[in-house]
């Protein structure tokens, strides 16, 4: 009876507990303990994605942006032009326009860029939560989050049997842009070049005055008093 009665708050401990039945339990024991819940296998979208951040995480852009859908694409390209670039480069760069910097520049100086973070700019800052909101035919949401407490439900498209991120705003990246310990240190001053002096091959070498011979004394103004 005890057993029953504690049952259902071990199960609420999660998956770390595993409890199995005994013999001689009661058919109502047995019956609860097959059918508990079992951490599910996450659906095809939260596996694309985790895939798509693990790429991201170890700088393995060029198979990242096989992961991003043609619009995801289009839109990235678009952003680049104003770099004279294209959007798989400006990815491996990490440099984005800086916004709110008018393009082209009205100097015809090149356009300021900030270092951005593809995994908050595509995810969250250091997620560690995936969860599916929700997946059909073609169009799936997931629940990305991190331990601050920030999250945020990207989309994914399927295209060509895969399921491909897609994001196509990127008017307001602020929350991506991280600034490293060099860029708010002013660079170090170059140090003048040392000019070595040019001795001419078989040169005479100057002769060294005198030993001995006093230095020529400045003759002195009558009334003039030694301090």
């Amino acid at each position: 009876m005890k057993r029953l009665v504690l049952l259902p708050l071990l199960l609420a401990c999660g998956p770390n507990v595993t409890l199995l039945p005994l013999v001689g339990d009661p058919p109502e024991i047995t019956e609860l303990l097959e059918g508990a819940a079992l951490p599910s296998a996450p659906t095809e979208s939260v596996a694309a994605l985790e895939d798509f951040y693990r790429l991201l995480a170890t700088d393995a852009d060029d198979a990242a942006w096989t992961r991003l859908s043609e619009a995801t694409q289009g839109a990235l390209d678009q952003v680049a032009r104003a770099l004279e670039t294209n959007g798989r480069a400006m990815l491996r760069t990490r440099r984005f326009p800086k916004p709110g910097a008018p393009i082209p520049s009205a100097d015809g100086s090149p356009v300021p860029t900030v270092r951005v973070s593809p995994v908050a700019l595509f995810l969250v800052s250091r997620p560690t939560r995936f969860r599916s909101v929700e997946e059909g035919a073609d169009r799936a949401v997931v629940e990305v989050g991190n331990r601050a407490g920030t999250t945020r439900n990207v989309e994914l498209v399927r295209e060509r049997g895969e399921w491909k991120l897609q994001r196509i705003d990127y008017a307001d990246i602020s929350s991506a842009i991280s600034i490293r310990v060099t860029d708010l240190t002013a660079p170090a001053a170059l140090d003048e070049p040392q000019v070595e002096p040019v001795v001419e091959p078989n040169a005479p070498e100057a002769e060294p005055a005198p030993a001995g011979e006093p230095s020529p004394e400045v003759p002195r103004r009558p009334g003039t008093l030694d301090f």
